[in-house]
């Protein structure tokens, strides 16, 4: 939490956190050698291990993903993701990257003001 201070001891803490996180790799590294395949395995693994994942995705679905994961009311750590993809969607695509970034600008414009008047309609 921001703004909070601990008596963080790492001598004392980061053993604590690299016990279960050392045991859960063994024992992912175990179901590996047994024969039971990596994405079956890794279930077992901690929420802090990293993940490379591929994604294929066509045009119409991206732009779907990035209106709704863009929005300021998603999370935090998925608007970085889509952030983080829409600048590869821009590089890729950067006429039409621009041309959906100002068309989910307008489209929201207009919703914030639309929204704006029923509210003060409501009121009254």
């Amino acid at each position: 939490m921001k703004g909070v201070t601990t008596n963080f001891d790492p001598d004392v803490e980061v053993p604590i956190f690299l016990e279960p996180i050392q045991t859960a790799f063994e024992a992912y590294k175990e179901l590996m050698s047994n024969g039971v395949k990596k994405e079956d395995a890794r279930q077992v693994l901690p929420l802090c291990a990293g993940t490379k994942f591929y994604w294929t995705v066509n045009l119409r679905s991206l732009m779907n993903f990035l209106s709704l994961r863009m929005d300021p009311h998603a999370q935090q750590d998925i608007r970085e993701n889509a952030n983080e993809v829409y600048k590869l969607f821009e590089d890729s695509y950067p006429n039409i990257a621009r041309r959906w970034l100002e068309r989910e600008s307008a489209v929201k414009g207009f919703l914030n003001g639309w929204r704006s008047r029923n509210e003060t309609q409501d009121q009254k």
